[in-house]
């Protein structure tokens, strides 16, 4: 105890003679970079494309380091940052003492987060540094071990964690004297023996003779890598302190003292000081804490952070404080759902837990503001919206632009609400908000508390909408279950036995959805599988699947029949990546995962109205040992009394939605909630309409609610449908009145979903088109698209009776109302007993072939399965030949018609399921053939009839077919409105006489419709804000106009506002290629003259095969100038564009003849004597490009004329 008397004594003096420093109570400036809590110690931490930033918390009015919990903040932009509260308090650790949670660290390792913490040992000793752990960066942790990782010892404090490149993580802690430890692969424990850091150099030499360890090095280190250099920063010297730091070619030194970085005694700083240093998309930053706030002083302290560059050797420059912060990396979407706590400054708010979640803005009086920094309207907003609740009368939000008495865009009255969490939505109108700028809301009304606020949103002016039609996919897609992952949404549903398996789809807006990747190629390799032995897999295969993302990763989880087993499947990338496989025991019956808050993880299943919950492992490769297994709740109903469990925690309460089929009901959606996972649940019926149920809820990012569930189709199988979700009493009631909705209204233009596809079969790899799948398992020796260009080849390896037993049938959905399928077949080396064509294909099947007679001759024919009419099994299935006629010649074209209902605007007739089958020699005349096939969806092969391709040897192996190409048509159903170009020939044409017409800026760039001048017109857009060369103006590219593989052209106009005589400017498109990487592909590029405007164009630029999320943008070579453009156009490829033109520069060619010669010698000589004749020529004379002519461009031209250089340096 003597010891920390004393530090507290020093402390108390150092403090009572340092000046007053305390900032006045009207200080307005980002920097600290939050304002309703003092945050000291922060430790910032980059995962998944976010950075985060823990920080200790002192108490308000503290006059000694009272700190009794720890905060979390995050921004995405380094300038709003959002507050996520108390992720860790130090009553969490049985052995702390009270109010001494000091300066933490927090790392990433195998998606879990774990974070290393100094506190008072209750039972005396000194300090002990605990460990605690979580499965989200935002919490909540817990203690990892129940015992202090480290300690007791009054020198434990303030430690710091890095994983090295090797996998070794090291732990350095303490003051005055430097320790460390080496962390074991589970961050929780550690080998060898604490070291002692040799302190006699490499820290700096001391002049205090006092001293313990006679170094400047006095507590606070961060230590981390860059470059194979460690480094090590701390707080030095003492009080007051300044941030120095040594560095080290290993990291446990020796070390070499390198200076300080950011110096002690500035306005506002506090006498300590304790940093963390990250990159975050490609820019460094330097957070520290000082006393700036309100009420700041040594001891009520807060985090700032500053931007900065590293010298060329690796050295820190001296980093000063200031009131302003980083500049925005990026601007924030006004459009999306923003948390009230996404904060750049406020003044007199606070935050708490949300009963929704997360966390709400509170204790909001009158006067009160929030800033939120560099909000992105593009063509402005036409209303707001608020998720709001009061105890009280409530008041209003006024909503302001660029300072807090700017111009006012529109108020929002909140009235009372009976109640602090008792939420409601409201909406104003806005106006006056076009471009980009700084919003304030301001909190009006009267005495006390007004409201609460939870998030807020702004609503695009004029935003287009779209009506689409339920079901909103006209396809097989049953058992659907569907996340969303920031903007965007991904879907897992059953396609049973057909490979490769579950699908996982992707979209924007829950109703255009695309194929994007699959879990697998084949589940098993039995003889099920295979179609071996007399064996099948119909009917089971996948079943209905469960989709989660968690910490990074996503998960897959279903049951196979088939097989016996259940499966739990990962991957980090669900768009383009590779799927690990855990397999289970047991056949767990449309399983639902859940990842709970507490870090425990739970498979939710059941069938016959019995739903169970069962524990799984942290490393979800199987069931916890011990762990909970139970039934939930049974519902008691007769019939299919539930089953399809879906579990989600909305709020306070677990969800669980299933289907059921009562007797004497349709098909139902029930749920079923309890505020303990593993408690008592209650359960109603929330959607009784058209047999539409078996799916969950999933949320947009501007906060509505909907239902994803099926229904029955007929023939053409299980359909999704659309149904909005309204909460009441807490409950998710499904429908519009009850009902599945004939139309449904979303936000943007609607792109469509295609599940089957054209296909010509020019691939440059055996890798098919996402729409195909494999019926069972393939023979990958017995199929090619690469034998034959442009052509499928199927070969007959094995034997068959039918095509319910033949291999490598490939397959695509059909849809609905109607849908036809062409094939043009090659028979030239089909054997005898030989048949191959096209398939209506389900158990009663329908075929349209050709099949090679013994005597070798050819005959088209049209089949049906022989045993369906009598519902025998599929093994007995045979096929029974309707109609044949002789074929002449080698080629034929096979023709289904699928006819699933008439359709009269959104009114369906009832399901008519019938198909037609045809032949061609011309693919234009077409002969019917065969009896009309009267399709019937059957549960013994459980899907919806598919186009299916087919070829297959009843005598002998060794011959095959070629089929020449796929030809699809639909009806029109939720058909995405056709963009069609303009009498010119332009899809879009920019020319910014009012507004941005849909440019933003790339990276820090902001984007203004300009009157300074312009090329066509009056005005122009100016690109300005720029820091980097390829911040610029980009325009996003619908892929409804723009199609991946063909040909565009593409012109803008652009005009440098820079002192330089010439700037280089390209124009590009970015894009994500297959694999999910960004990709940059150049469209054209040109050399602009300082007040002349210049043309970019490429008539015929081939946009790349694979190209998704695209964006054209302009950008320069390597400068930050501002810059104009004008006139930006996209027309159908070889468009010719007129423009400014490029002007023919070559340097060093004054006088534009194309060479450089004694003549320009001569023109270059003149203009250094008097000037030139043009800003052109001058450009040209400026040969090193330093933006001024001078002699050493003449002796440039000179020394390139006479052959002694080859090219021009640059300056």
């Amino acid at each position: 105890m003597k010891k920390i008397t004393s530090i507290v004594l020093s402390v108390a003096l150092a403090v009572s003679m340092l000046p007053n420093v305390v900032q006045k109570e009207t200080a307005n400036a980002d920097n600290p970079l939050a304002q309703n809590v003092y945050t000291a110690d922060p430790a910032p931490m980059v995962y998944d494309g976010t950075l985060y930033l823990y920080t200790s918390h002192d108490k308000d009015g503290s006059d000694y380091f009272y700190m009794p919990d720890w905060q979390c903040y995050s921004t995405t932009d380094m300038q709003n940052w959002t507050h996520h509260g108390t992720v860790l308090s130090d009553t969490d650790f049985s052995y702390a003492e009270k109010d001494t949670a000091w300066a933490a660290q927090c790392v990433e390792r195998n998606g879990k987060f774990y974070m290393y913490c100094p506190l008072s040992n209750a039972e005396g000793g000194g300090r002990v540094i605990g460990v605690a752990v979580s499965d989200s960066p935002t919490g909540p942790f817990k203690d990892a071990i129940g015992k202090p990782l480290l300690g007791p010892n009054w020198d434990y404090i303030d430690p710091t964690v890095f994983i090295d490149d090797d996998g070794q993580a090291y732990l350095y802690f303490g003051n005055p004297q430097l320790y460390y430890v080496k962390l074991n692969e589970d961050m929780t424990s550690y080998s060898g023996e604490i070291q002692k850091v040799d302190m006699s150099q490499g820290f700096g030499v001391s002049s205090d003779t006092e001293s313990r360890t006679g170094a400047l090095y006095t507590e606070g280190p961060w230590f981390y890598k860059r470059n194979n250099l460690y480094y090590m920063l701390y707080a030095a010297e003492g009080i007051p302190e300044n941030i120095s730091y040594s560095i080290s070619s290993s990291p446990t030194g020796p070390w070499t003292y390198k200076g300080v970085i950011m110096p002690k005694g500035e306005d506002g700083s506090a006498f300590t000081n304790h940093c963390g240093v990250i990159d975050y998309k490609g820019h460094s930053y330097f957070f520290y804490h000082n006393q700036r706030l309100p009420g700041g002083g040594g001891f009520t302290r807060s985090a700032a952070v500053e931007e900065f560059s590293y010298n060329s050797d690796g050295s820190f420059p001296v980093i000063r404080m200031s009131n302003d912060g980083p500049e925005q990396l990026e601007a924030l979407d006004p459009y999306v759902r923003n948390e009230a706590e996404k904060i750049c400054f406020e003044a007199g708010i606070e935050t708490e837990s949300c009963s929704n979640g997360g966390m709400n803005v509170a204790n909001i009086e009158n006067g009160d503001y929030i800033k939120v920094s560099g909000v992105d309207f593009g063509t402005g907003a036409e209303s707001f919206t608020a998720s709001v609740a009061s105890a009280t009368n409530g008041g209003k939000i006024e909503i302001h632009l660029d300072s807090i008495d700017g111009p006012l865009a529109g108020t929002l009255d909140v009235p009372g609400t009976d109640g602090w969490q008792n939420w409601v939505e409201l909406s104003c109108d806005i106006s006056g908000t076009e471009g980009k700028h700084d919003v304030y809301f301001k909190y009006i009304g009267g005495d006390g508390y007004l409201f609460n606020v939870d998030w807020w949103k702004f609503e695009k002016n004029n935003a287009e909408t779209s009506t689409v039609s339920n079901p909103i996919i006209w396809s097989d897609v049953p058992d659907l279950d569907a996340i969303r992952v920031g903007d965007t949404y991904y879907m897992v549903s059953t396609t049973m036995f057909f490979n490769p398996g579950a699908p996982i789809m992707k979209s924007k807006d829950l109703v255009s959805w695309k194929i994007c990747n699959y879990v697998y190629d084949i589940l098993a390799d039995g003889d099920v599988q295979n179609l071996k032995n007399g064996k099948n897999d119909y009917g089971y295969g996948q079943w209905a699947s469960s989709l989660r993302y968690h910490n990074g990763t996503y998960y897959v989880f279903f049951g196979s029949y088939g097989t016996g087993k259940s499966y739990i499947y990962k991957t980090n990338d669900i768009e383009h990546g590779t799927w690990t496989k855990t397999e289970l025991n047991g056949m767990y019956h449309d399983a639902s995962l859940f990842f709970d808050d507490d870090g425990r993880n739970y498979l939710i299943y059941g069938a016959g109205g019995t739903i169970r919950a069962k524990e799984l492992n942290s490393e979800m490769t199987g069931f916890k040992e011990g762990g909970a297994d139970k039934e939930l709740f049974s519902t008691g109903l007769d019939g299919l009394s539930g089953e399809g469990a879906h579990i989600q925690k909305i709020g306070d309460y677990y969800y669980i939605f299933l289907i059921a089929w009562p007797s004497n009901s349709g098909r139902i959606e029930l749920c079923y909630r309890s505020k303990d996972i593993l408690g008592n649940y209650e359960g109603k019926t929330i959607l009784d309409s058209e047999g539409a149920a078996q799916g969950g809820i999933i949320d947009t990012p501007d906060g509505k609610w909907y239902g994803l569930v099926f229904k029955d189709h007929g023939a053409v199988g299980r359909v999704p449908v659309l149904v909005p979700v309204t909460w009441q009493n807490d409950w998710p009631i499904m429908g519009i009145n009850g009902k599945v909705p004939a139309t449904v209204k979303i936000n943007g233009s609607y792109n469509g979903t295609f599940l089957a596809t054209d296909d010509d079969f020019s691939y440059d790899s055996n890798k098919l088109a996402l729409e195909w799948q494999w019926n069972h398992n393939p023979d990958n020796t017995a199929w090619s698209v690469t034998e034959r260009k442009g052509y499928l080849r199927l070969r007959n390896k094995s034997l068959a009776t039918n095509i319910l037993d033949a291999k490598n049938t490939l397959t695509q959905r059909t849809e609905g109302p109607f849908c036809s399928s062409i094939i043009k077949l090659d028979a030239s080396n089909m054997k005898a007993g030989d048949y191959a064509g096209l398939s209506a294909f389900q158990y009663k099947y329908g075929n349209v072939g050709v099949y090679i007679a013994d005597d070798g001759s050819k005959k088209i024919y049209m089949a049906e399965n022989g045993i369906a009419s009598s519902g025998g099994e599929i093994s007995e299935s045979y096929n029974r030949i309707i109609e044949e006629v002789d074929m002449t010649g080698n080629e034929i074209y096979l023709k289904v018609d699928f006819k699933f209902n008439d359709v009269n605007g959104n009114n369906i007739s009832n399901n008519i399921d019938k198909a037609n089958f045809y032949y061609s020699y011309d693919g234009s005349n077409w002969i019917k053939i065969g009896n009309e096939l009267i399709m019937s969806y059957d549960l013994k092969m459980f899907t919806g009839y598919r186009s299916a391709i087919y070829s297959y040897a009843t005598k002998t192996t060794g011959g095959y077919a070629d089929i020449d190409s796929f030809d699809y048509e639909r009806a029109e159903w939720n058909q995405p409105e056709e963009i069609k170009p303009n009498s010119l020939g332009w899809y879009f044409s920019n020319g910014f006489e009012n507004d941005t017409e849909d440019w933003t800026g790339r990276g820090t760039a902001n984007v203004a419709s300009s009157a300074n001048t312009g090329y066509v017109g009056n005005h122009s857009l100016f690109v300005s804000g720029r820091t980097s060369s390829w911040n610029g103006a980009q325009k996003i590219l619908s892929d409804r106009v723009f199609k991946p593989g063909k040909e565009y052209s593409f012109s803008v106009n652009v005009k440098s506002d820079s002192e330089k005589i010439t700037d280089k400017f390209f124009m590009k498109l970015e894009y994500s290629d297959a694999d999910g990487k960004k990709q940059y592909a150049p469209i054209a590029e040109g050399i602009a003259v300082k007040g002349e405007w210049m043309q970019l164009s490429n008539p015929n630029f081939k946009i790349p095969l694979d190209a998704e999320d695209m964006h054209l943008y302009i950008e320069t070579y390597d400068s930050n100038n501002n810059f104009y453009i004008d006139e930006a156009i996209g027309a159908v490829g070889g468009t010719g564009i007129l423009g400014a033109g490029v002007q023919k520069f070559i340097l060093g060619d004054i006088n534009f003849d194309g060479v450089v010669d004694a003549y320009d010698m001569i023109l270059a000589r003149q203009g250094c004597l008097s000037s030139f004749d043009s800003t052109l020529a001058q450009a040209a004379a400026d040969v090193d490009q330093n933006g001024v002519y001078d002699k050493a461009d003449l002796v440039l031209i000179q020394d390139f004329i006479l052959g002694i250089i080859k090219k021009f340096p640059v300056a």
